[in-house]
Parts: C-alpha cells; structure tokens; sequence
C-alpha cells in the first residue's frame, strides 16, 4: 500500500521568510518492509531537546530509504533502516546513515548508528576524503509510582575516530495525568570529552551539516535544559522549554514556548523563543507551520 504526506512550513528569522515542503514524503508499505522517498525530519535517539546522532535541527534533506521489522528471541522486536541523502550546503555530495534498534526486553532498548559522508556517486570521481561516525543509545524504562511513568535515557557519538567518545548525553523524563490531559517533565545534560575538540573530522569541519546548520547537537561544548510538555484531551499540545548551552566558549540561553493544535483538516504549529547570547541583547524569533492531512 502507498502513504504521502504534504507539509507546508512558513517561517520568518532575522526579517528573512521561507516557504517549503519540507516533511512531505512518499511511502510504499510491502509486509515488513517499507520504503520511502522525500524530505523527511527525521529524528534517530532518545533525546527531546538534544539529539547526538541524527535530528532535524537543520533543513531535511532529500533522502531515500529502505526500512524492515522484525521479531527474534534475543533480540525481541527490532528494526534496521538504511538511508541515503543529498544534503545541501554540505562538504560532502552525500550522507548515508543505518539504525539497528532492538528491544530485547519490555523495560529496555538499545539503538546502535553508523553514519557515513562521502562524494562522487553518481560521475564516478574518486575521493578518498570521507568521514565516518558511530552512535550508541539506550532507554530504561523505571518502575511506575501510581500513574507516574518515567525512565532514563542516554546517547553517546563518536568523534571522526570511531573508536573514540567524543560526546555524551544523559537524561530523564516522567509523564502523569493531570486530569483528562497528560503533562510530560524532560531533564537532559549533553557534555563532551577532550577529544571532541582535538580529533580533527577529514572535511575540517563536523560533516553532519545541512546549509552550515548541524543536524545534531554534538558542537556543544556542553548544555542542560528542562521541559514541560501538555498534552490536552483535545489533541492540543504546549510545549515550556529552557536550554542553557555552550559552544566554542559563547553561552546561548533560551526560553521556548511551541503550540500545536488540529485545524483546517491538518496540523498547526506556532512557536516562539528568547535567545540571549553571552548575557548580551536578547533576541526573539517567531515560527509557524501547517501540515495538511489528508
């Protein structure tokens, strides 16, 4: 069976707007198998505000993958996906990208990444510039208070060495029912190690970039945030979100509130939030994003 969505995003920063499609994709279901093409934000890990392997920070790019799920003694249930991707802005022509994941238990799961930035495909150019990643993660569900669901997660990448740690995430969330409505509290904390900033990547710069915006939060030195999400008995969602962040020693503090509601047979996404860098000025940017369902 075929699935496609159609998404249209406007957005306004910095007085520059945009007009786009990105998150539309088309789909073919077979079985187990599933295979698509499109721009697709795709999210790989265990993170909510922070995201070490493959998030959607910057602009989708245009990929085609190839998707199976399966059940193993062992291994539980468990799914792999391949893609490839054509990212724009990037050093590198493409990015290809495979997640094994597998919950081999009812309380725990693991997710195993290895990405991989190349060029010359398609005109048969030879390169031998390259770089390579490799990603762990894991969640562990804890035992329930009452109606208090809650559970610890991390994320660690590797520097362009794939045997080195170059940077790791830990963090916690636990949801509860406040009446008809459901409200979610994220806690995470990214830090790096020392050969996060000495292990230099091939390209000379981290290659996981999409128009020179990472796709990851793997350039920060370190960071912290905290959330709260609201989840309403209408399908309308709140999202509170503070971060406080370290890169190349410049500290950006912010405040977010997103809104997400069912409207005019689709979704609407509205968000706002206050950057303020180094304790200077503060800045606020303004997004909203409409996806029609159909």
């Amino acid at each position: 069976s075929f699935s496609y969505r159609v998404s249209a995003n406007y957005s306004e920063y910095q007085n520059d707007t945009s007009f786009n499609l990105d998150d539309s994709y088309l789909a073919l279901n077979s079985g187990s198998w599933l295979y698509s093409i499109g721009n697709i934000d795709r999210w790989w890990g265990q993170g909510w505000q922070h995201n070490l392997i493959l998030g959607s920070y910057a602009k989708a790019a245009p990929d085609v993958s190839v998707s199976y799920i399966g059940q193993t003694p062992g291994l539980g249930v468990w799914s792999i996906e391949s893609l490839i991707a054509t990212p724009s802005g990037s050093d590198y022509d493409y990015h290809s990208a495979t997640r094994f994941v597998s919950k081999p238990l009812s309380l725990f799961e693991y997710g195993l990444t290895y990405q991989r930035w190349f060029s010359g495909l398609i005109d048969g150019s030879s390169s031998d510039q390259s770089d390579d990643q490799l990603a762990v993660d894991a969640k562990l569900t804890l035992p329930s208070i009452a109606s208090f669901y809650h559970s610890v997660y991390m994320e660690a990448a590797s520097t362009a060495t794939l045997s080195e740690l170059g940077a790791m995430l830990i963090g916690w969330t636990g949801s509860f029912p406040i009446g008809p409505h459901t409200a979610r509290i994220v806690l995470e904390s990214q830090q790096t190690t020392d050969e996060h900033d000495t292990t230099p990547w091939s390209g000379g710069v981290y290659p996981s970039m999409t128009d020179n915006v990472a796709n990851t939060s793997y350039l920060l030195d370190d960071s912290t945030s905290a959330a709260l999400y609201l989840q309403l008995h209408n399908d309308h969602q709140i999202g509170l979100i503070y971060q406080n962040a370290t890169q190349d020693n410049n500290e950006t503090k912010t405040q977010r509130v997103t809104y997400r509601l069912p409207a005019l047979a689709g979704m609407v996404r509205f968000g706002a939030d206050i950057e303020q860098q180094n304790n200077q000025d503060k800045q606020t940017n303004l997004w909203v994003g409409y996806e029609f369902r159909f």
